[in-house]
């Protein structure tokens, strides 16, 4: 498993995400995944309090009463609006410490290593909100904090701010990031942020680590070459399926031969393989299996002009 340093946490690249746990898939095999994980060499795991209601959070909570931290980086988020009230965010004080709080009993832990807010609200002072962040941290509730769903320009002048302050900085950025670009009519959730050009270039001239969400982006390429397009669940084709993707695909078969490493893997590989942005995919499953086809590519680097003809901004 390859590692890289996260403003001084140690983080395997591959993260283990939670969302779907308590719902496509229960306790027990929740409980073997991370098992996997941490056999394989993770040693991140990222949850959020959203995730079918802290009940992803509980189960973590429970795996590590049972099998102890082991010296885990646990991550949560929280700060997401209301569901059915999208449009008014939850990025007051009050919002983020109940969140918090929340998220600390629901893993039954005193601290949690690194703290996302789960979205953005471009009416809210970025500069408050690395005060209120710096005062979490001081009364040790968390240890660093980071943004999902945040843009360049937005962690910009936060971090800005910070730095001309004195202040922690946001360390990472959660942001949507696979080898499989968005379908050009597809016209999903506003408010996530995806990488392209501008958010890359970002990245590259800045010391804010990437955490990939929706790497693996559904299972696309891993169900594109097992079975076509009628292996492909209905959001993934709507989202995923264009000419661009399935080019990709068949690059991407070339690679799994010639390193013998799954489809899954290459994905991985080529994201943690990337040298001008420190890059952490972020991957889940329905068990074990699908997670051990990821693990494959875990100490994979792919080869320069590899890298560049999977990924659209390297």
């Amino acid at each position: 498993m390859l590692y890289s340093e996260i403003h001084g946490l140690k983080s395997s690249k591959i993260i283990l995400g939670t969302d779907g746990y308590g719902t496509v898939a229960d306790e027990a095999t929740c409980f073997d995944s991370i098992d996997a994980f941490v056999d394989c060499g993770g040693n991140h795991i990222d949850t959020a309090k959203l995730y079918n209601d802290g009940e992803a959070e509980r189960i973590v909570g429970r795996w590590i009463k049972s099998r102890g931290r082991k010296n885990l980086i646990i991550a949560t988020k929280g700060a997401h609006p209301k569901i059915e009230t999208m449009h008014i965010n939850r990025l007051s004080k009050e919002d983020i410490e109940y969140d918090i709080n929340c998220s600390l009993k629901n893993l039954g832990i005193d601290c949690i290593d690194l703290y996302w807010l789960h979205r953005d609200s471009e009416d809210v002072d970025c500069t408050e909100i690395i005060e209120n962040m710096n005062g979490f941290v001081k009364e040790g509730k968390i240890k660093k904090f980071g943004c999902s769903n945040w843009k360049a320009e937005r962690i910009e002048k936060a971090n800005s701010y910070a730095k001309e302050h004195g202040l922690d900085t946001f360390c990472a950025s959660q942001i949507r990031f696979s080898l499989a670009s968005t379908a050009p009519e597809f016209v999903g959730d506003t408010t996530l942020v995806e990488m392209n050009v501008k958010e890359y270039e970002f990245y590259k001239k800045s010391d804010v680590a990437v955490m990939g969400f929706a790497s693996q982006a559904k299972g696309f390429f891993s169900k594109y070459l097992s079975g076509g397009i009628e292996a492909l669940s209905p959001k993934a084709k709507e989202r995923y399926y264009y000419e661009g993707n399935v080019k990709k695909a068949e690059f991407i078969k070339e690679l799994s031969e010639k390193y013998g490493v799954a489809p899954a893997g290459i994905v991985c590989a080529a994201l943690t393989s990337i040298k001008d942005v420190n890059v952490f995919p972020i991957i889940g499953g329905k068990n074990v299996k699908q997670l051990s086809e990821s693990f494959e590519g875990a100490d994979l680097i792919l080869e320069e002009n590899e890298i560049k003809k999977l990924v659209d901004f390297a």
